[in-house]
């Protein structure tokens, strides 16, 4: 409510890993109701730069799978940054996983409060709440008084979700399809191989091992891995159709708790 009500200006968004900073973002622009959103990932200046590119190549040309090169990137974000510094209505634009810190920053957008324009930046580096003239909204873990009582009655869950708010729903949503006594025999067997192994509690990369153990489909697998090097937006299908049965292994990830995903209204995966 605090950041689909500013007023604009800049918003920065802190908090760490998987306490809903990017899901945050990503409703409010869905929601906007402003004349332009963009949603880009920006964790370099470099990455940024790109994908200011491709916002103002897709506004002019549409969608498309075009390669930009250097030049094209370096002309496309300039006039991207011009396209919002021209604009006489309002915009909100969402910078997602921002690790530079401030001093740092290049081709930052910037917004006009008096023409309700808005920039959101998700990151988890406290120097961006030192920041001058930005309104900072801060994520925090759950604490475990907070968590769901059937969660709370299993340790080793509560290890794996450390507090986050973005574990908690996807261990509710796995626990709701397969039930609680799989998700706590599939999370233990996965913490002992771990844990034989020498690596971390690391709990993303715990439940997605718990997730395709379930599921144990070659689709889904590699679905999965195809994804987890996106940075978290909406996944067109089209960059999943090199995959076989994408569209159902999609819908079963989401399912379990790993993609948020469901049927369109002609019965296609979205």
């Amino acid at each position: 409510e605090s950041l689909a009500g500013a007023a604009g200006g800049t918003s920065v968004v802190i908090g760490g890993q998987g306490t809903g900073k990017s899901r945050l973002a990503l409703e409010v622009a869905a929601g906007a109701s402003r004349g332009c959103a963009w949603f880009l990932n920006a964790s370099t200046n470099e990455t940024l730069r790109e994908s200011l590119a491709r916002a103002e190549h897709r506004e002019r040309f549409g969608p498309s799978d075009d390669q930009l090169d250097k030049e094209q990137i370096d002309e496309f974000a300039t006039l991207a940054l011009e396209r919002l510094a021209d604009a006489q209505a309002g915009w909100l634009v969402v910078l997602d996983n921002v690790r530079f810190v401030p001093s740092a920053a290049k081709w930052l957008p910037q917004p006009n409060a008096a023409r309700d324009q808005h920039l959101i930046i998700t990151t988890t580096e406290e120097v961006w709440a030192d920041t001058p003239d930005v309104r900072v909204v801060r994520l925090d873990r759950l604490p475990q008084v907070d968590l769901p009582e059937w969660l709370e009655a299993e340790p080793a869950l509560v290890d794996v979700t450390d507090g986050r708010p973005l574990m908690v729903d996807a261990l509710s949503r796995f626990r709701a399809a397969a039930g609680h006594e799989v998700l706590a025999k599939r999370t233990s067997e996965v913490l002992a191989r771990r844990g034989d192994a020498g690596q971390p509690v690391d709990g993303p990369a715990v439940f997605c091992d718990v997730v395709l153990k379930t599921l144990d489909d070659g689709a889904a697998e590699d679905v999965a891995g195809f994804a987890a090097w996106l940075p978290p937006d909406r996944i067109e299908l089209d960059l999943l159709r090199q995959l076989s049965d994408a569209g159902d292994a999609a819908l079963d990830l989401a399912a379990h708790g790993l993609f948020q995903a469901q049927r369109s209204a002609a019965g296609d995966p979205v």
